[in-house]
């Protein structure tokens, strides 16, 4: 018997959605378990969600391992 593994979505239809998988989740003997943990999000939801993080990517691009005082 295996514990299911709780993982986090980060593909554009599912953005930052919690999911539980089999353990061996992306190995060739998995068990193909898998359950939403949260309800899916409204369209616009997705889209706010989606720019943020590409502006959060953007900014850590620009300033890379900049420290702030």
């Amino acid at each position: 018997r295996r514990r299911a593994k709780h993982c986090t979505s980060w593909i554009d239809s599912n953005p930052r959605r919690h999911f539980f998988g089999c353990s061996k989740f992306q190995g060739d003997d998995n068990c193909c378990f898998f359950r939403w943990y949260d309800p899916s999000i409204c369209t616009r939801s997705k889209k706010i969600i989606l720019g943020l993080l590409r502006r959060i990517s953007e900014l850590e691009m620009r300033f890379g391992g900049r420290k702030w005082i």
